[in-house]
C-alpha cells in the first residue's frame, strides 16, 4: 500500500464555474492525497463526474458546476444523461465510468451538514456508503428532516460536500477534500459555490491547470 498524506488548510475559493453564485468563499476542511497520486495530472485523463445529493436538482447542479470548471482547465469530461442512483454506491459510478471508457472518476457527494447555522440538525447519507471523503467516507447513516427548495427560495438545511478522484481501473481513492457549508441560505447557491469551491482546491493541488475565464 503506498503511503498517504493527510492536510489542514483554509482556502478561499473564487471559481468562474459557478453558475449560480459568482465569487465563493467557502474555507476548505480538509483535504487528502495518495503520495502515488502527486505527480499526476486529471488533464492526462478521460474524467466522468458523478454527483450524488438529496435531491436529484441540487446533484445535477453539483455535476454543471463541477464539469464545467474541469472543461474550462482542459479537462475531457464525460457524464451520464441523469446522475447515478445513490443506491448503487461507490460500485455504480465506476461500472459507469469503465463504460465511458474513463480512466479518473471525480466523485462528490453533497450532505446536509451536521453543524448546520440554518435549523436542521439530521445528516443525510447513501446506503451501502459515501464517497471517499474527510469526515463524509462510507457507511453514513440515512437520516431526515430535509426542508429546502430551489429557485432563490431561502432554505432551512445548509450543505456540505465532500469529492474524491479515484482511479477507475483500481478503485483506488487518489485524493479527496471536505468543503463546510458556505455563506448563503439559498440550496443552489451552496452547492454551486461548493462545487466552486472543489475545482479551486483541485487546481491549487495541482490536479489541473488554472481555470480559464470565459469573456462571455
Amino acid at each position: 500500500m503506498s503511503a498517504s498524506r493527510s492536510i489542514q488548510w483554509p482556502i478561499a475559493a473564487c471559481s468562474v464555474a459557478i453558475l449560480f453564485a459568482g465569487c465563493a468563499t467557502s474555507a476548505i476542511e480538509g483535504q487528502w492525497a495518495d503520495a502515488s497520486f502527486s505527480d499526476r495530472s486529471l488533464l492526462k485523463s478521460r474524467v466522468l463526474v458523478s454527483c450524488r445529493a438529496p435531491d436529484v436538482s441540487l446533484a445535477k447542479i453539483c455535476e454543471d458546476n463541477l464539469a464545467s470548471g474541469l472543461r474550462d482547465a482542459g479537462v475531457v469530461v464525460l457524464r451520464t444523461p441523469e446522475p447515478i442512483e445513490a443506491a448503487g454506491g461507490v460500485p455504480a459510478v465506476l461500472s459507469a465510468a469503465k463504460a465511458f471508457s474513463a480512466d479518473t472518476a471525480v466523485m462528490s457527494t453533497v450532505s446536509i451538514s451536521a453543524n448546520n447555522p440554518y435549523g436542521t440538525s439530521s445528516a443525510w447519507g447513501y446506503p451501502g456508503g459515501l464517497y471517499g471523503g474527510l469526515g463524509m467516507g462510507r457507511g453514513v447513516a440515512m437520516g431526515g428532516g430535509m426542508g429546502f427548495t430551489l429557485g432563490g427560495v431561502h432554505a432551512a438545511t445548509a450543505f456540505s460536500s465532500a469529492t474524491s478522484v479515484v482511479e477507475v481501473a483500481s478503485g483506488q481513492d487518489l485524493w479527496s477534500v471536505r468543503v463546510p457549508p458556505p455563506a448563503s441560505d439559498d440550496a443552489a447557491i451552496q452547492v454551486a459555490r461548493l462545487s466552486g469551491a472543489s475545482i479551486d482546491a483541485m487546481r491549487r493541488a495541482g490536479l489541473i491547470g488554472p481555470v480559464a475565464i470565459n469573456p462571455k
